[in-house]
C-alpha cells in the first residue's frame, strides 16, 4: 500500500507526520519503506542524527527505516515492503501531481488555519475527494472552527497533537489507524468505496 505525504506549506511537519505514520505501522509489524521525493536537504547531515546512517546505492537508514531517494527503486520496493510512504515535501514542489494522486492514500499536512496554508487552493483543485487533511498545530477548542472552514473536506480532516520529535512515536493510535485505515486489530475499517476498490486491486 502506498501513502503520499505533502505539505500545505513549507516546514509545517510533513516529514514528522510521515514518520509518525511509519512508527504506527511498524508497531503493527508491517514492513515499511520511505521514499523521499522532496528536496531532501536534511538528509545531507543524516549521519549526525541518532540512529541514522548512509547505506550503499543512495539508501539511508533512518531510525531503522530504509529511506530511499531514487525513484527507480520503487518497483523493487513493492515486492519487499507492505507499505511505502512517499515524502513529496511542500505541495508546490511536486513535479508530477498525478503521481501523488495515484497513491493509495494521500495526506496533506497542514499547520493551523486553512487560510494560512499557502498551497491549499491548488491542493483543493487537484483533490478528487480522496485527500486526507492532517492539521498538526490546532488546539482542541479551535478544531470545530477548522472543520467548518474546510467545508466539503471536513469529513477528511484530522488533527494531530504537537509532536516535536519525529524520531519518537507520539502514541496516538486512533489518529494513525484512521489515516491508514488499519486499526490495532488489523482489520480494514470502512473507507470510501473508491479507495477500498483500489486497496483491493479493483482500480
Amino acid at each position: 500500500i502506498t501513502i503520499a505525504f505533502a505539505g500545505g506549506g513549507h516546514r509545517i511537519g510533513t516529514t514528522t507526520q510521515l514518520m509518525q505514520t511509519a512508527w504506527y505501522l511498524n508497531s503493527l509489524m508491517y514492513k515499511v519503506a520511505i521514499v523521499d521525493l522532496s528536496t531532501g536537504e536534511w538528509l545531507q547531515n543524516i549521519e549526525e542524527l541518532p540512529g541514522c546512517s548512509i547505506r550503499e546505492n543512495g539508501e539511508y537508514n533512518v531510525q531503522g527505516f530504509p529511506w530511499y531517494t531514487d525513484i527507480r527503486t520503487i518497483s523493487r520496493l513493492r515486492t519487499i515492503f507492505d507499505y511505502i510512504l512517499f515524502d513529496y515535501g511542500a505541495f508546490d514542489e511536486i513535479k508530477d501531481t498525478l503521481s501523488f494522486a495515484e497513491k493509495d492514500i494521500q495526506v496533506i499536512v497542514c499547520g493551523s488555519k486553512p487560510q494560512e496554508q499557502k498551497y491549499l487552493p491548488d491542493v483543493f483543485t487537484s483533490d478528487a475527494g480522496t485527500y486526507w487533511y492532517l492539521f498538526s498545530f490546532v488546539s482542541a477548542k479551535e478544531q470545530s472552527h477548522v472543520k467548518h472552514d474546510m467545508s466539503d473536506s471536513a469529513a477528511m480532516t484530522l488533527f494531530a497533537e504537537y509532536t516535536p520529535d519525529y524520531f519518537k512515536y507520539c502514541g496516538n493510535d486512533a489518529l494513525y489507524s484512521a489515516l491508514t485505515m488499519h486499526p490495532k486489530k488489523n482489520v480494514l475499517s470502512a473507507p470510501k468505496p473508491k479507495l477500498l476498490n483500489r486497496l483491493l486491486g479493483g482500480g
